[in-house]
């Protein structure tokens, strides 16, 4: 049987087709008014068209760098220099580090003797004249974002080009992060500290190795509004120092920072050692406070009615406070009632008992089936016995609909 003739016939004819190109008038493969930085895949062929190239890098090994051994704290730089020798200029469209403790950036001095530079964001980085030379730099931090101590790390930075030579590259770093000493926890925060008495809070400190024999000797400075004591002691044949920093009485309300530097010693026992720093952080109060600092009611539906409660702390350990009343003001206020209950710190809410005073109160602010509709806000002004806080006022806010 013979085969049908026109079927093969059509398939050479569309094959013929696709395989021929249009070309714009002229030869050229450009679309009219497109740029010259459209990429020519000829000329990337020419002799001398090497890509993106380390210039003073490593021989075997030009995108990676050791820092080697650094001490704990210290922030670290290097510059992998590098030429555009792609024939064209290069945009660089991105910089990926491998995690947070590296920062990258790119720069270049460009004719006019200026430094331009981009970092890693939402837009292009950097467009790399032709044949400029440029720095990729990388920016090491060897505090909190350095996950372990004393072991080696190998952080990358993956920087994404239009070079169809190197659309790719991965520059790598080597360091090792030296600490002798940890605490936990690392930050003594002392949260919220009421005025009237401040506030303490410990952390323990022990070398990071068992087998390291350095020591914490004293106490050499404490930065900011704080006190501090460091106890020496054992647990199970370790050395550790229990360190407790205090927040001094009657400080001005907001926020405290400071920290504490302890001198230690190397392992010989003899040799100053480095320093060891804990931060120490806090913010100060009144007396009594409220937890949250507002009734957010949010969006609701009038007829399903809603209520928002909040704790009344008094954060003065010991005190107890009466609860005398409570207005509302603002935005249907006239609309919204309240509930109270006195409550006793590690007992059930079930338990709470009906008591004049009390360490801690919980309100309750509450809309009525006929609350206006839109958006309200105001303040419930709530009074106490408290003798530094006799009222505390607390916004509220929210959308009927």
């Amino acid at each position: 049987m013979r085969p049908h003739l026109a079927p093969l016939v059509l398939t050479a004819l569309l094959v013929s087709a696709c395989s021929k190109s249009p070309e714009a008038p002229g030869g050229s493969t450009h679309a009219a008014g497109e740029s010259d930085r459209t990429f020519d895949a000829a000329a990337m062929l020419d002799p001398g068209t090497k890509g993106l190239v380390v210039i003073d890098g490593f021989p075997k090994r030009p995108t990676y760098w050791d820092f080697d051994r650094v001490a704990y704290g210290a922030r670290v730089t290097h510059a992998f220099r590098m030429r555009n020798e792609e024939g064209r200029e290069v945009t660089i469209l991105d910089l990926l580090p491998s995690c947070g403790c590296t920062q990258a950036s790119v720069r270049y001095t460009n004719a006019k003797g200026e430094v331009e530079s981009g970092v890693r964001g939402g837009e292009k980085v950097l467009t790399i004249p032709k044949d400029a030379t440029f720095e990729v730099v990388c920016e090491l931090d060897t505090t909190t974002s350095i996950e372990r101590m004393n072991v080696d790390k190998l952080a990358q930075v993956r920087m994404r080009t239009d070079a169809p030579r190197a659309p790719y590259i991965t520059f790598e770093l080597h360091v090792i992060v030296e600490r002798a000493f940890r605490s936990v926890p690392a930050v003594i925060d002392l949260g919220e500290i009421p005025q009237s008495a401040g506030k303490a809070r410990r952390a323990d400190v022990s070398t990071e190795s068992v087998e390291d024999t350095s020591r914490v000797v004293s106490i050499a400075s404490v930065e900011g509004p704080f006190v501090a004591t460091i106890d020496p002691t054992d647990l199970q044949g370790r050395a550790f120092w229990i360190v407790v920093a205090e927040a001094q009485k009657g400080l001005p309300l907001g926020p405290v920072r400071g920290k504490l530097v302890l001198a230690t010693t190397r392992a010989d026992g003899t040799t100053p050692g480095a320093p060891f720093e804990l931060p120490i952080t806090g913010q100060v109060v009144p007396d009594v406070v409220a937890h949250p600092a507002l009734f957010a009611f949010g969006a609701f539906e009038r007829d399903a009615l809603k209520e928002v409660s909040i704790d009344l702390d008094a954060l003065v350990p010991g005190e107890r406070i009466a609860f005398l009343g409570a207005e509302a003001k603002g935005t249907g206020a006239n609309k919204l009632a309240f509930d109270r209950m006195p409550i006793e710190p590690g007992a059930p809410e079930a338990l709470a008992h009906d008591a004049a005073n009390a360490p801690k109160w919980k309100i309750t602010l509450k809309t009525t089936s006929d609350f206006p509709l839109g958006p309200f806000s105001g303040t419930l002004e709530i009074k106490t016995d408290h003798p530094r806080v006799p009222s505390i006022v607390v916004p509220f806010q929210g959308v009927a609909k």
